[in-house]
C-alpha cells in the first residue's frame, strides 16, 4: 500500500532514502532509519489590500477657464449640455463635432 504523502524520506548516518510504500517504511524503521523531519510549509502572509479610493468624476465641472471639460464627456452628456443651452444637435454627429459645437456655445 502506498504511503499517504509520498515519497517520504528516511535518514540514517547521512544517507537519505525515498520511500513510497508502507511496508518499506516499516522495514526501514525496524533497521534504525528515522523519518526525515519536515517542517510544514509556511503560509504566505496575505498581501495587504489597497484602500478603496472612490473618485467622483463630474464632467460638467468647469476648469480654470470656466469651461467644462468636453473631451471627457460622453456623447449623451454633450447632447444634453447643448440641449440645456437651447441647441438641438443631431444624434448621429461625431463626438468631435459635438465637442466643437459645445465649445462654441
Amino acid at each position: 500500500m502506498h504511503l499517504r504523502n509520498y515519497p517520504q524520506y528516511f535518514v540514517k548516518d547521512g544517507e537519505r532514502i525515498a520511500v513510497y510504500y508502507t511496508a518499506d517504511a516499516r522495514d526501514l524503521k525496524a533497521q534504525g532509519w528515522k523519518p526525515e523531519e519536515t517542517k510544514p510549509a509556511a503560509k504566505p502572509e496575505p498581501e495587504p489590500k489597497p484602500e478603496e479610493i472612490k473618485v467622483e468624476v463630474v464632467a460638467d465641472e468647469p476648469t480654470g477657464d470656466g469651461e467644462p471639460e468636453f473631451e471627457f464627456m460622453t456623447k449623451p452628456e454633450l447632447l444634453a449640455y447643448a440641449l440645456e443651452r437651447g441647441v438641438d444637435l443631431p444624434n448621429n454627429a461625431l463626438k468631435a463635432e459635438l465637442i466643437e459645437a459645445c465649445k462654441k456655445l
